[in-house]
């Protein structure tokens, strides 16, 4: 399952949600399913289509090139990454702050960082899970 194709120029209508808080959150389980051989389950019977789509693990990264462009604050970035997820799950002030007592859960980004991902990592999305054993869910 996924979220229906953005028009052109999305982007930029999902960076202003952020901004005036009509989006209040981004978030992903992380699940990548290939769409050859597990994605297709679906095609007899939409209940059987694994949920998660290859390519989520992206999505904070890209979150945080908003903040490198200027489009959100550093701030805004970890109440949409962090604070609000749990709060939203009942997690807060354990998680999504740092504070004493707090659990330590911490990511530093380098803003000058360039990732580069193998190409092997990329096509592997494509390819049933036969051909490419990795952890289960």
């Amino acid at each position: 399952m996924q979220h229906a194709p953005e028009a052109e120029g999305a982007p930029g209508g999902a960076l202003r949600g952020l901004r005036t808080n009509d989006l209040q959150v981004v978030s992903t389980d992380h699940c990548p399913f290939c769409f050859v051989g597990q994605k297709e389950l679906g095609r007899g019977g939409f209940s059987k289509i694994p949920n998660g789509l290859p390519g989520v693990e992206n999505h904070m990264d890209l979150l945080h090139q908003a903040v490198v462009d200027g489009h959100i604050s550093r701030r805004r970035w970890i109440e949409i990454a962090c604070a609000t997820p749990a709060r939203m799950f009942g997690l807060y002030p354990q998680k999504g702050t740092i504070a004493p007592g707090a659990d330590a859960d911490v990511v530093i980004y380098d803003p000058h960082c360039v990732r580069h991902r193998p190409r092997r990592l990329r096509d592997a999305r494509r390819r049933p899970q036969a051909e490419h054993p990795g952890p289960s869910r």
